[in-house]
């Protein structure tokens, strides 16, 4: 087997796979998502609307068109809150799905960059000791691979390369004379980013996160969270539900508008079509909304483009550049147009899928709790 830890621009190397960490609907919406899709251009989009959305830890591959590479393997990584050793293992499963995947591709080579580590926020030092202890279990699985770690910008010179080389030797445990660093210069920013989730779809590792693999508790009494998934599995109730801790960003921030705005959940939930047991799940951190249900929630709220992008961030969601729908909503909200009347029927003279909640729909609330699928 085989690792190396690499400073270069991935989107340079020739190689049989380089992983690219997008969110749930491949959106190129910024670092090295936004890199490859630039240097990609059409023919990925195209390849990319033929795919399932992601679930978080997931990988899908598409060809690597006018890179170097063969493949682009696509990934979601998790969003970094520090509050469950969860998101250690979903991050973790980003990697070894990938090289699950590569290896079913007929893959001898795959280049990463530090998954999760910009855009969604996990400590640079805390990515890299994931990306280890996962290259290190896939590489005992496929020894027959290699594995590159591609890691620059400025935070790199922390490391000395003794540390650096320890953290490789740690891998392969080996004297193999062959392992270096290719110490290429370059002046590009560290381009490694990506944002988030659905079902299987084509070149699907069908592996997701072992809970049973985690390490620290992950209750309010201290269980561990595969104790936690065994009570589930064996009753499922509410009252062991609770006992999982999560981030509640998203509900904080949507209850924070409501109150600055004088919106009631009532208005809220008409706005999305949910019941009010569905919006009661929301607003107290139980589920998150769907992406279209909380573009209704930033029209009622009548909020600045700004503020649905943040929005839609605490969910875990970006703005969908590659659905003219989704264009068109936001460039709506730039314009301060929040007349649900004028938008849905905007959308019905479009021929366009209404929101929920539609003017158009004489439909009563949604009866389901507001999840999203």
């Amino acid at each position: 087997m085989a690792f190396k830890l690499v400073v270069s621009d991935i989107t340079t190397m020739e190689v049989d796979a380089i992983v690219n960490p997008t969110d749930s609907m491949y959106s190129g919406g910024g670092g090295l998502d936004q890199l490859i899709h630039e240097k990609c251009g059409d023919a990925l989009e195209k390849a990319l609307d033929e795919l399932l959305p992601l679930h978080l830890g997931e990988a899908r591959a598409t060809s690597a068109f006018s890179l170097p590479a063969k493949y682009i393997i696509h990934t979601s990584g998790p969003i970094w809150t520090g509050r469950s050793s969860l998101e250690r293992d979903v991050l973790g499963s980003c990697y070894r799905n990938s090289i699950f995947l590569a290896h079913h591709l007929g893959c001898r080579s795959i280049a990463f960059p530090l998954v999760s580590s910009q855009g969604k926020g996990f400590p640079k030092e805390v990515a890299l000791s994931v990306a280890v202890d996962a290259m290190k279990e896939s590489l005992r699985e496929f020894p027959d691979m290699e594995v590159l770690l591609v890691i620059y910008g400025k935070w790199v010179r922390r490391f000395s390369p003794a540390v650096l080389d320890a953290l490789a030797n740690d891998i392969i445990k080996s004297n193999d004379p062959k392992r270096e660093y290719l110490k290429q210069t370059s002046s590009l920013e560290d381009w490694d980013s990506g944002l988030e989730e659905s079902s299987p779809g084509r070149f699907y590792s069908g592996r997701m996160p072992n809970l049973r693999r985690s390490r620290r508790g992950g209750g309010r009494d201290g269980e561990s969270v595969a104790s936690i998934v065994s009570d589930l599995l064996e009753k499922p109730t509410q009252a062991n539900l609770d006992k999982i801790h999560v981030s509640k960003p998203f509900a904080s921030m949507l209850c924070s508008l409501m109150d600055s705005r004088g919106v009631t959940r009532t208005v809220l939930a008409n706005a999305a079509n949910l019941s009010p047991a569905g919006i009661h799940k929301i607003l107290n951190g139980k589920s998150i909304p769907e992406r279209e249900k909380i573009f209704c929630f930033a029209i009622a709220l009548h909020l600045s483009s700004d503020k649905t992008r943040d929005l839609l961030t605490s969910a875990g969601y970006a703005v969908n550049s590659s659905s003219i729908r989704e264009i068109v909503l936001f460039g709506l909200i730039q314009n301060g147009i929040y007349d649900r009347r004028e938008i849905d029927e905007l959308f019905y003279n479009l021929d366009f899928d209404s929101l929920p909640g539609s003017v158009f729909d004489d439909e009563s609330p949604a009866s389901s709790d507001g999840e999203a699928e």
